[in-house]
């Protein structure tokens, strides 16, 4: 093992893109550099949920993306600058559509709600939630 990440204990529960884990009784979140950022006991937690919200965001990019298109159907006389803006257009409405779901997790700790974006895939990030109820005796059922 390197010397420069700190040795921590093995975990049972763990999202690895996301640093979440579950360690010693605490819910714990971890930076790039393995220092923690976050740390909830298990008894505090209320309820655990994963989200996929829409991202609305994303219109931006479709709207950027439809008006590409739209110079490059209608006002573009060149054929490098149209095949330039078909090409953008394109791009950005990927880039908008791709974006256009957000995961994240939810942890209700006393009260407050605890958003925590996660890049780990759905299935993986719903088993955590899932199990982790379990450990907080949360609801069995909830989120969209």
């Amino acid at each position: 093992m390197s010397d420069d990440v700190p040795a921590r204990p093995p975990s049972v529960l763990e999202l690895t893109k996301t640093r979440l884990a579950v360690e010693d009784g605490e819910l714990v979140r971890r930076n790039d550099a393995g220092g923690v950022t976050m740390r909830i006991p298990l008894d505090d937690i209320e309820a655990i949920e994963f989200r996929r919200p829409f991202n609305p965001f994303c219109g931006v990019f479709v709207a950027l993306a439809g008006g590409f298109a739209a110079v490059g159907y209608y006002v573009s006389e060149y054929n490098l600058l149209t095949v330039f803006l078909y090409i953008s257009a394109m791009l950005l409405g990927l880039f908008g559509l791709l974006s256009a779901r957000e995961d994240t997790v939810v942890v209700m700790s006393r009260g407050e709600p605890i958003r925590i974006s996660c890049p780990d895939p759905a299935d993986e990030a719903s088993g955590f939630v899932a199990s982790l109820r379990g450990l907080i005796g949360g609801p069995r059922s909830r989120g969209n």
